[in-house]
């Protein structure tokens, strides 16, 4: 399992560095303008249309219209991945509640021209169209110009396409009525298809990889919670896993919608929320049974009473208003990790079992989610690595606790053998006690027999 960890872990890395790649030679969009050379994918897998697109607010256009009204149509620029409610300029102001056309001209090499090439598309917030030289190629859900119109929908696509000219007109119409953010998160990539299909079954394999592993830990350790109902922490952490591999279901290449293509995008937010809501209070409770000394009631308590009326909001509230609760979510969730850090540093401090690895474990999962949040923000320009950090945090937990559990056998195993030793030298004694009692009577007898002998012959005479 070791050596299939560490492959997955070079994959990963491998995947992370090409998609982080900050070459100076990776070409930018400027003015929503992006000319690729001949040489583009010598050096790399594949490059994102990342830079300055332009900007159409509240209209929905096609490349026809926009070329004819050029001069007349009210232009701006947004970097890309990036949101427009962000905007921030001098007397312009956009609402996330609305609808816009993105536009960028590509220009390819003629070598480029017939060849086998595709997008992947990240999911927009919350349903976009794409058009290729005013062709429709994409489509999450239904875009409209007001909320009724709108469906909202998420889900990672590679669509496949062969260039016949040089200009590539890019068409993206986005509309958002759902959420706080307008516009794309994560990066447009541009590759040949053989690339592209590897890179998305690589990101599909890990998801698959996580989910899968999550369903094992949380169903091996409820398991051992049947069998040992006295030990609440392996309840604790198989619910702790199993709502960490609901998160997966619902984020990265959303599983769940590959599995369940209609599913309600609105029950598709609440459980995301909710089962990252839900994982601290089942993380806490477990810390709380593995470190009972360490851990202070009070603030278990606070930080309970918190996650949980978060998850209720999320449950019976609409989805328009569940995203307002990220914010004070994450700063108790930050609070929150600085507390388990502090608990974990009193365990190893007091020399507790496996503390130590507990607390590398959970030191690498808090700076993953803490790149994750930066990233959900738009603020750092990296990648979700959460998974990562999930998996290595369960990884070392399980390791962990099979490790106490396997030196609980092998304690009893031990007792057993000593056990089944007192019992044999017990019989063995009483064996020996019987034979020496046996003897006893026998020599009564030979002591004994003479004389009722005697005595009979001399009452005969």
């Amino acid at each position: 399992m070791i050596d299939h960890t560490k492959k997955l872990f070079v994959i990963f890395l491998l995947v992370s560095c090409q998609s982080n790649a900050t070459d100076s030679s990776l070409p930018k969009a400027k003015a929503g303008k992006m000319i690729l050379n001949e040489g583009i994918f010598q050096n790399h897998t594949f490059i994102k249309l990342d830079g300055e697109w332009d900007f159409y607010y509240q209209k929905l256009l096609s490349a026809e219209e926009i070329k004819k009204n050029k001069l007349t149509l009210d232009k701006d620029t947004l970097i890309l991945p990036g949101f427009w409610n962000e905007i921030k300029r001098e007397g312009k102001v956009y609402s996330p509640q609305s609808f816009s056309t993105f536009h960028l001209h590509l220009t390819l090499p003629k070598s480029f021209i017939h060849g086998q090439y595709s997008f992947y598309i990240p999911h927009a917030f919350t349903t976009y169209r794409m058009y290729l030289n005013d062709v429709l190629i994409s489509e999450n859900g239904t875009v409209g110009s007001s909320e009724i119109e709108t469906r909202e929908y998420w889900l990672p696509k590679i669509v496949f396409f062969t260039p016949t000219t040089e200009d590539i007109e890019i068409i993206l119409q986005v509309a958002n009525y759902k959420s706080l953010n307008a516009g794309f998160r994560q990066s447009i990539e541009f590759g040949t298809q053989e690339s592209m299909i590897r890179t998305k079954q690589v990101r599909l394999a890990l998801d698959i990889f996580l989910i899968a592993s999550l369903f094992v830990i949380s169903l091996y350790h409820f398991t051992l919670y049947l069998l040992k109902k006295n030990d609440q922490s392996l309840l604790y952490f198989s619910l702790y896993s199993f709502v960490s591999m609901v998160y997966k279901f619902t984020s990265g290449e959303f599983f769940l919608l590959i599995l369940f293509p209609d599913f309600e995008w609105r029950w598709l937010i609440k459980i995301f929320f909710l089962s990252v809501y839900l994982t601290f209070p089942f993380f806490l409770s477990f810390i709380g049974k593995v470190f009972p000394n360490e851990i202070g009631n009070k603030p278990n308590y606070i930080f309970q009473f918190i996650f949980f009326s978060f998850s209720l909001f999320v449950l019976f509230s609409e989805s328009t208003w569940i995203e307002e609760t990220l914010f004070p979510a994450e700063i108790t969730m930050l609070f929150c990790c600085i507390y388990v850090i502090w608990i974990l540093s009193k365990a190893v401090i007091n020399k507790r079992e496996n503390a130590a690895g507990f607390l590398l474990g959970f030191l690498f999962l808090f700076i993953t989610a803490l790149n994750d949040i930066l990233f959900e923000k738009n603020i750092i320009k990296t990648e979700v690595y959460g998974p990562l950090g999930t998996f290595v945090l369960f990884f070392s937990q399980s390791f962990f606790l099979s490790k106490k559990y396997s030196k609980l056998y092998t304690t009893v195993e031990k007792q057993k053998h000593e056990l089944e030793q007192t019992v044999s030298l017990k019989e063995n004694i009483y064996r020996a006690n019987i034979l020496s009692k046996r003897m006893e009577l026998e020599l009564y007898k030979k002591t004994i027999q003479p004389h009722f002998l005697m005595n009979s012959l001399s009452a005969i005479r």
